[in-house]
């Protein structure tokens, strides 16, 4: 595929909004929730909005994003809705370890619980460390409804190992799999559980998130209001599928750091994974970025960046000192999606984030209040993922295929320009040829 930047006129440098307009945008997130997340009998209602609010980000590659308006009995949990996963778990009060205590936890003894497995498993969260479950299972209503929606299966936490869990901003996660065939079995598919019960008319879901304000949205059924994104922006994602089949894919194109193309991207799967915070993927990839940001250097000549060392693999790059900002010469990172652009059918997107989108602080953990480059090698990925670091600066559109059994596999994926907020410092249609 050979490419001529043909800029058809899309441009989205960063917005930078005073206190006044800051809070008005947090005034018009919260009342639109307001409007579209009211309470009623499920089979009067066509979608689902879900608030979501902003944790503190830690240094271990999950999402700071989090809903309370979904509740498993009695009490509210934090849960990320999270696309790169196939199951749903949350923290129990059976697991009495620090990391546990530091969360709400699943009250096991409420009325409308029980267990469905106690056999303990284990289930590895990579560079977090390894949770232990049972199997149980509530039913579960929005917040503030005693309406419930689905009877939901989950993974209750008897144990972590692994003081990372501790930084989490939430309590538990709900997977979204881009496929019904590939959840973890013991676990409820929650979208599959409402679609097929005819609870929602569209076999699709979006999510908006704005890093200025803390807060944010997903709404199960529907995509994002127009009055939130620009519906005549969109970039179209075909499906790509890879080892990983849960996983939302698409082609990616190209990816260059600077100048410098990463030539083993072209070509490779690219993910969209709501429960990160960062660029994830295998080391051919990830140390290619890696190595050409660590080359860089401030006006001394000094190197700008540190690794970061997981025993013998060098897996990160965290600043030396400062952040982004100190360094003014560091080089964008730019990456071309997408099948269709503004509604060009011979057009991708090319996507362009500065040195302050493609690095972040440390919020909490190990590593608090230094700044880290958002990408992190992670084995057995078999592509790039990337989560809030791309997706806090565009509206996401997840679309299903479904067929008359209500089976679920991976549609369409849209990315939106935002109305409001920080968006890409550069987006650019660009023409593509075969």
């Amino acid at each position: 595929m050979s490419r001529t930047n043909q800029n058809t006129g899309v441009h989205a440098g960063p917005i930078r909004k005073s206190h006044t307009v800051t809070k008005a945008l947090g005034g018009l997130l919260v009342g639109m929730l307001m409007a579209t997340s009211g309470t009623s009998n499920a089979h009067d209602k066509s979608e689902i909005a879900l608030p979501l609010h902003k944790g503190a980000l830690a240094d271990y590659g999950a999402t700071p994003w989090f809903t309370e308006a979904l509740q498993p009995g009695a009490l509210s949990l934090k849960f990320a809705l999270d696309t790169g996963s196939n199951f749903i778990w949350a923290t129990s009060d059976v697991c009495s370890t620090p990391a546990c205590k530091a969360h709400d936890r699943f009250d096991t003894s409420q009325s409308g619980f029980k267990w469905l497995d106690k056999t303990r498993t284990k289930r590895s969260f990579g560079p977090w460390g390894d949770m232990y479950t049972y199997t149980g299972q509530i039913q579960v209503h929005q917040s503030g409804s005693t309406s419930n929606i689905a009877l939901m299966s989950f993974f209750a936490s008897v144990d972590y190992e692994g003081a990372k869990f501790q930084y989490l901003s939430w309590d538990g996660g709900i997977g979204f799999p881009s496929r019904s065939d590939q959840v973890s079995s013991g676990s409820s598919f929650l979208f599959h559980e409402l679609w097929v019960s005819k609870y929602l008319n569209h076999a699709k879901f979006a999510m908006l998130t704005d890093r200025q304000t803390g807060l944010g949205v997903t709404i199960l059924g529907d995509g994002i209001p127009d009055f939130l994104a620009d519906a005549d922006s969109a970039i179209s994602l075909e499906p790509m599928e890879a080892d990983l089949k849960y996983l939302w894919g698409t082609k990616l194109h190209s990816f260059s750091v600077g100048t410098h193309d990463i030539s083993p991207l072209s070509g490779a799967t690219f993910f969209l994974d709501s429960g990160s915070s960062r660029y994830k993927g295998d080391s051919k990839y990830v140390t290619r970025i890696l190595e050409t940001l660590y080359s860089a250097t401030d006006s001394s000549g000094h190197p700008i960046f540190k690794k970061i060392m997981d025993g013998s693999q060098w897996v990160g790059l965290s600043y030396g000192k400062g952040g982004p900002a100190n360094y003014p010469d560091l080089p964008y990172i730019s990456f071309s999606v997408g099948q269709s652009c503004q509604k060009d059918d011979s057009s991708a997107a090319m996507i362009t984030l500065s040195p302050g989108q493609y690095s972040y602080k440390v919020e909490a953990g190990e590593r608090a209040g230094t700044w880290v480059v958002a990408a992190r090698v992670l084995p057995g990925v078999g592509g790039l993922l990337v989560g809030s670091t791309v997706m806090d600066l565009f509206a996401t559109e997840f679309n299903y295929e479904s067929d008359s059994s209500g089976n679920l596999t991976q549609g369409k994926m849209f990315l939106y320009s935002k109305n409001f907020g920080e968006r890409p410092a550069e987006l650019t249609c660009i023409h593509q040829s075969e």
